[in-house]
């Protein structure tokens, strides 16, 4: 099993018929369920653990199950229909940042929630998406938009805009000094899910604000 979508399978294999039954709402939330509908007694069932997976646990029936992880795989063997399997894939914010030999994203940052990459847009946040700063303490928050298109998890945080009013429209440079920052609420929406609310800006790798 590759991929977690709703859904249901029956089939004759050499071991005998299985059939199975999955419900989640992945990637939004952290469980796949999985009834076992069919079963032969030689049965083998393996399921993906995602790359990105740092921390799951798997649940047989409530409790915790026994199975075999090889090459990203956990296998189950010994399953009888009826029963129900939970893999539980931890889903926090991560905070990613580049290889340097990327010039256009040195000292950038975005976020991933899970398989999902983030964006911030400027309908959400603004104009100037440039000028956003990601402090280290940003505060992440993962809510369900039901009314984001057919519903997606959001995420908000706290962030720093760089201050522009001290400068004059007309200079192109000056002589360096410290910068100063405004407080912001950030929300990023799912980069899949961008240019779908008019014309604007967008942007995936935000200023790495550590020391703001």
């Amino acid at each position: 099993m590759n991929l977690f979508c709703e859904g249901s399978v029956s089939t004759e294999l050499d071991s005998g018929k299985f059939g199975i039954e999955l419900t989640t709402d992945y990637p939004w939330g952290e469980v796949v369920r999985i009834k076992i509908n069919e079963a032969a007694e030689t049965s083998v069932l393996a399921a993906r653990i995602p790359g990105w997976c740092k921390k799951y646990s798997v649940r047989l029936d409530g409790a915790d199950a026994e199975y075999e992880l090889k090459k990203g795989y956990v296998y189950f063997t010994g399953l009888k229909a009826g029963q129900v399997l939970e893999l539980i894939f931890n889903m926090p914010v991560a905070v990613l940042e580049a290889n340097p030999r990327i010039r256009e994203d040195i000292g950038k940052v975005t976020v991933k929630r899970g398989p999902v990459v983030y964006c911030l847009e400027e309908a959400d946040n603004g104009n100037d998406l440039h000028r956003i700063y990601l402090p280290k303490e940003a505060g992440f928050v993962s809510e369900f938009d039901a009314g984001l298109f057919e519903g997606a998890v959001v995420i908000r945080s706290s962030g720093k805009k760089l201050k522009q009013d001290d400068w004059c429209p007309d200079d192109l440079y000056r002589e360096a000094a410290d910068y100063g920052f405004e407080d912001v609420s950030l929300k990023w929406i799912p980069y899949y899910l961008w240019a779908n609310r008019g014309e604007g800006e967008m942007t995936v790798w935000v200023n790495k604000g550590y020391n703001v």
